[in-house]
């Protein structure tokens, strides 16, 4: 059975977002093109690693081949509308691939499903005879830097660490392991803890 492809060639939108209060929330990527939108939903992590990924490969593209003129790191997001409602995600993210297109200089994010049990190796860019579906993005570099702007953006906006035990806080209170949890803190009281 061939795998259902969603392809998206320089979509009209390509976005991370979440939806619910921090420490709640639920991360999804949305494609849009037309009357046509696709929304998978992640954890936080494939966020975090998807855009430091894209930034990584584009910085390792434009050093090694100086005659690529590929933009710089985006510095002022262009997007940053929500995500289209309702989310239906069609899929849970299983697994990420990310390619360079030589030929049309697309950045290639291929989004497989974590649908249908464990993905093998051979499956993520092999399209025929399997049964975990995916969503292919192609984005100019210019697009691919805000999307990956766009993720550092939205997983920041969560909850933050923690200075002394780095677990994620809360923002009526933190229970720290490293003052052996007697006192609930606040963020601002632990911050002045470090600067006694």
């Amino acid at each position: 059975m061939s795998r259902i492809v969603h392809d998206f060639v320089d979509p009209d939108r390509f976005v991370l977002g979440t939806v619910g209060q921090p420490g709640e929330r639920a991360f999804f990527v949305q494609a849009s093109d037309g009357q046509r939108t696709v929304s998978l939903s992640l954890e936080k992590q494939h966020a975090k690693v998807l855009g430091e990924s894209i930034d990584k490969m584009l910085n390792e593209l434009a050093q090694n081949n100086p005659q690529l003129e590929l933009p710089p790191s985006a510095q002022q997001l262009e997007d940053a509308e929500p995500l289209t409602m309702p989310v239906d995600p069609e899929f849970p993210l299983g697994a990420i691939a990310l390619n360079w297109s030589q030929e049309a200089s697309f950045v290639v994010i291929d989004l497989v499903s974590a649908e249908n049990g464990m993905i093998a190796d051979e499956e993520i860019l092999d399209d025929e005879n399997h049964e975990h579906d995916v969503v292919r993005i192609q984005l100019t570099p210019y697009s691919a830097r805000q999307f990956s702007l766009r993720c550092q953006k939205v997983v920041d906006a969560g909850r933050a660490e923690c200075p002394l035990c780095g677990e994620l806080m809360s923002s009526q209170a933190h229970l720290c392991v490293r003052l052996n949890g007697y006192h609930k803190r606040s963020p601002a009281e632990l911050a002045a803890l470090l600067e006694n």
